[in-house]
C-alpha cells in the first residue's frame, strides 16, 4: 500500500494541506488549554500555518485569508508579550516589597496595577485618617509604624502588616471607629473610587485583594483575648 509512497511525491498544495490542517488542530488546541501563555503560543502558530496556505495555495494567494490569519496571530501574540512582561520581576520600594509578598496569588504586574492607584505617605506627626461614623473616601494599609484604634474612647493599638477603614470599604458604610496615624509611620492609601474601577476590571486583583482583607480581619479579631471586645472594636474602621 505504501511501497510508491515517497515524501518527494509531495507538491507544494499537498504539504500546505497538510500545514493548513496541522494549524487548524493546534488552533483547536488552543482553546482547551488553560495555560494563558501556552494556549497563544498554539493560536500564534497554528494561525500562522493557515496563513501560509493562503499565501502560497497554487490557485493564487486568498489575500482575505492571509490577512485574517496574519491579524488574529499578531492579536494572539501582542496580547502574549503583555502577559509575559506582566510575569517578569519588578522592583518595588522597600516599604512595598511585604505587602507585595502577601499577595503572592497576583503576579508581578498585577501587584504593580494595585499599587499604581495607591499612594504611598509618610505621617509626619499624628494623623487622623478615620473618623467614627463617616463614610471613608481612602482605604489603607499600615506599612511600617504605628496605628491607634479609638472606639467608644477605648484606643487599641495596631502594628505594621494591616488594613485600616477596611470594614467600611467592604460594607460601603461608615467607619466604626477613629484611627490614628502615629508619627513617622509608612502607609498606603488607595481612594475609593479608582480602587473599586481597578477592581471591578481585574478579577483576580479583586479576588486577592478581599482575600487578603478577610485574612486581616480574621487575624485581628482572633488575636484578642475572649471577652475582650467585640469583632467590631478591634477592627480598623
Amino acid at each position: 500500500m505504501f511501497a510508491d509512497f515517497s515524501w518527494s511525491s509531495f507538491g507544494l498544495d499537498e504539504t500546505l494541506i497538510i500545514l493548513f490542517n496541522l494549524g487548524n488542530l493546534l488552533a483547536v488546541l488552543a482553546f482547551v488549554l488553560r495555560g494563558p501563555i501556552l494556549l497563544r503560543v498554539f493560536a500564534v502558530v497554528g494561525t500562522g500555518m493557515q496563513a501560509l496556505f493562503y499565501a502560497f495555495i497554487s490557485t493564487g494567494p486568498i489575500m482575505s485569508g492571509v490577512f485574517w490569519k496574519v491579524l488574529m496571530a499578531s492579536a494572539a501574540f501582542g496580547f502574549m508579550v503583555v502577559l509575559l512582561r506582566e510575569r517578569m520581576g519588578r522592583q518595588f520600594a522597600s516599604e512595598l516589597r511585604p505587602l507585595a509578598k502577601e499577595l503572592r496569588l497576583l503576579n508581578p504586574g498585577q501587584i504593580e496595577k494595585l499599587f499604581r492607584v495607591g499612594e504611598l505617605r509618610v505621617a509626619e506627626a499624628e494623623r487622623c485618617i478615620l473618623s467614627q461614623g463617616t463614610q471613608p473616601d481612602e482605604l489603607f494599609y499600615l506599612l511600617e509604624g504605628k496605628a491607634t484604634v479609638v472606639k467608644d474612647g477605648r484606643p487599641i493599638d495596631v502594628q505594621s502588616g494591616a488594613f485600616l477603614g477596611e470594614i467600611a470599604f467592604v460594607s460601603d458604610g461608615v467607619a466604626t471607629a477613629d484611627v490614628l496615624i502615629a508619627p513617622g509611620s509608612t502607609y498606603l492609601a488607595w481612594r475609593i473610587g479608582p480602587l473599586k474601577a481597578l477592581l471591578a476590571r481585574e478579577d483576580q486583583i479583586d479576588i486577592a485583594l478581599r482575600g487578603l482583607i478577610n485574612h486581616d480581619l480574621a487575624r485581628k479579631v482572633s488575636a484578642q483575648p475572649v471577652g475582650a471586645a467585640s469583632a467590631p472594636d478591634v477592627v480598623a474602621g
